[in-house]
C-alpha cells in the first residue's frame, strides 16, 4: 500500500501545495527505505522549488532530524535546484557534510580518511544524472 501511495503522489504532484511538505515528511518517517523515500523526493522537489526561500528553515530542521530518512529527504528535495541556484548548492553541501560527520563517527579508520574535498565533484555528477 505504501508503494501505491508513493506512486500516486508522484503522478499527481501538481495538486500538492507547499504546506503538503509536512505530509510528505510524515510519509517519509513511515517508509524507512530508500525504495520509497527516494521517489517521494520528486513531488518534494517541486514543492521546495515553489516554496523557496520560505521552506529553507523547514529543510534545515529536517537536516538535523534524528530520523535518517528525513535527513536524506532534506537533501534529495534539493537535487533539482542544485544546477541553477547557489542557495540550493550551499544548503546541500552543508547537509551532506553533516551526514558524513555523523556517519564517520562510528566507522572504520579507512572510511574516516575519506577525502571530503571530492564531495563537490560527486554532487555535480549526481546532479547531472538528474537533468532531463
Amino acid at each position: 500500500m505504501q508503494l501505491f501511495t508513493v506512486l500516486l503522489l508522484g503522478q499527481n504532484s501538481k495538486l500538492l501545495e507547499v504546506e503538503d511538505l509536512k505530509v510528505l515528511a510524515d510519509l517519509v518517517r513511515k517508509c524507512e527505505t530508500w525504495a520509497l523515500v527516494d521517489p517521494l523526493s520528486k513531488p518534494g522537489e517541486e514543492l521546495v522549488d515553489s516554496g523557496m526561500p520560505d521552506v529553507g528553515p523547514i529543510l534545515d530542521e529536517w537536516s538535523t532530524d534524528k530520523n535518517f530518512w528525513i535527513r536524506r529527504f532534506s537533501m534529495l528535495v534539493l537535487m533539482r535546484g542544485l544546477v541553477r541556484d547557489e542557495e540550493y548548492w550551499d544548503r546541500f553541501v552543508r547537509y551532506a557534510d553533516s551526514m558524513i560527520e555523523k556517519r564517520s563517527a562510528g566507522l572504520s579508520v579507512k572510511y574516516q580518511k575519506y577525502d571530503r574535498s571530492r564531495l563537490p565533484i560527486m554532487c555535480v555528477a549526481i546532479c547531472r544524472s538528474f537533468q532531463a
